[in-house]
């Protein structure tokens, strides 16, 4: 007898028709919204007609992860669009959130608490600002920025949106003048990435700490052009990702500490699984760190529950969790 497909796992089915359902509303994204009746209306019919009969009851869960992947996503570009703002030339304050990174005559970092004529902006932007000037501000300061600023549109199935939107980055600033009108303290994930990042440059040469600083907290932000275009060539680029690599190996090395305590094995995986959280956290909680540490949890909690390691339905898992917190992701090239 042959196996059927997936060898009937429930929960792969949710993983595929969540996926279906956010395909589909990103496909009528461009079109006027009462066309996502149409899907959403048959959705209903399915869900409906698949519970009223006992033989076909056990099938509504496919039609009902649909349905919630289709609302998911129209709600999530909608949030987005209320976001927009008119492309203007105006002065804006805002936090340095994040690493400043000077290369070839231009400046470029992010920037939280945005504050447009007297307008707050939810999320980030990305300033870009040319000249040679070197910047007398730090990470948390807070700064004046003269220039255009300007909203990153969705455009259909845009991975560059997708992670726009996982970074929380909403808008561009091309920054005529930047200059600091207090000081301030970075956050404390941000602080501690600052203080990894500055032990790699004070201690190896600069290629040497970019990559470095790639590799441990799957930063790519500040690498030279020329020199991520050698390590794409190598083959080599998906190892400056976060991903099962990292946190496997972290994960395994803190749980081997915590055997030679002889704690139980409830709490010892209690503290990986904070331990592993943390370091997600300062990745920034892409969506290959979310899904090495989705799966590891489901590892090893499983495996001291006494049940047996599936790794199609734990990848299933993670793709559910990820795609309901932050739909777009089903077009971020770090999630497929």
């Amino acid at each position: 007898m042959k196996k059927r497909i997936f060898n009937n796992r429930p929960i792969c089915f949710v993983a595929l028709f969540l996926a279906m359902g956010l395909l589909i509303g990103e496909v009528l994204y461009p079109f006027n919204k009462l066309f996502r009746l149409i899907p959403a209306v048959l959705s209903l019919i399915a869900v409906r007609g698949l519970f009223s009969f006992p033989k076909t009851r056990k099938f509504g869960y496919m039609a009902v992860s649909f349905l919630v992947g289709l609302v998911a996503i129209c709600g999530a570009n909608d949030v987005y669009v209320s976001r927009q703002i008119p492309d203007m030339t105006t002065t804006i304050q805002a936090t340095v959130d994040s690493e400043i990174v000077v290369e070839g005559g231009k400046t470029a970092f992010y920037v939280k608490d945005i504050v447009v004529e007297g307008y707050a902006l939810d999320g980030r932007a990305y300033v870009s600002v040319y000249g040679d000037d070197a910047p007398t501000y730090r990470a948390g300061d807070i700064v004046k920025i003269y220039g255009d600023i300007t909203f990153n549109d969705h455009q259909w199935f845009d991975t560059y949106y997708a992670v726009a939107v996982n970074k929380s980055s909403y808008y561009n600033i091309w920054a005529d003048s930047v200059y600091q009108v207090a000081d301030g303290k970075p956050s404390f994930p941000l602080n501690l990435q600052l203080n990894i990042k500055s032990m790699f440059y004070e201690n190896m040469d600069g290629d040497s700490a970019m990559i470095c600083q790639a590799l441990v907290l799957g930063d790519k932000f500040g690498i030279d052009d020329s020199l991520y275009d050698g390590i794409k060539a190598s083959g080599l680029a998906h190892v400056l990702a976060v991903s099962g690599l990292h946190v496997t190996a972290l994960a395994s090395a803190i749980l081997a500490l915590l055997k030679k305590t002889k704690l139980k094995p409830i709490i010892s995986l209690s503290i990986v699984g904070v331990l592993t959280f943390f370091y997600v956290l300062m990745c920034g909680f892409t969506a290959s760190s979310l899904r090495a540490f989705i799966m590891t949890i489901v590892l090893n909690f499983g495996g001291i529950m006494g049940y047996k390691y599936d790794k199609l339905n734990s990848l299933s898992i993670a793709s559910i969790l990820i795609l309901l917190m932050r739909p777009q992701s089903i077009m971020d090239v770090g999630f497929l």
